[in-house]
């Protein structure tokens, strides 16, 4: 398997950001849901938000990363074989997952250091 994406395939590359990322936000989902039912005395209260705040913001520079990464290589020929209509759409569906992504690691930051 190659780096980059050739005209038959997705890179490894590629491959590896998309299930790093996808991983990332799962776990990170289950790691605050988890954090909600810590007690004042477990001895995680304190740990579990700081973890929660690292892999957040490691996510986001994977994001950061994936992004660049996406711009910078080409589609694989084989998912070119598309309608234009579904082309648009599914880089309508992958810019608006981008943008939620972001925008739920953004937010999760600003409501970290919000003062008070």
């Amino acid at each position: 398997m190659r780096w980059r994406n050739t005209a038959d395939s997705y890179g490894l590359v590629n491959i590896v950001l998309h299930w790093v990322v996808a991983l990332a936000a799962f776990g990170l989902f289950g790691l605050g849901l988890w954090m909600v039912d810590l007690g004042y005395y477990d001895a995680w209260y304190q740990r579990a938000p700081a973890l929660h705040q690292s892999d957040g913001l490691t996510l986001f520079a994977l994001l950061l990363l994936r992004v660049v990464w996406r711009l910078s290589g080409s589609m694989p020929r084989a998912l070119q074989t598309h309608t234009a209509l579904e082309r648009r759409a599914a880089a309508l569906v992958q810019l608006l997952l981008y943008l939620l992504l972001f925008a739920l690691v953004v937010s999760g930051y600003l409501i970290a250091t919000a003062d008070g």
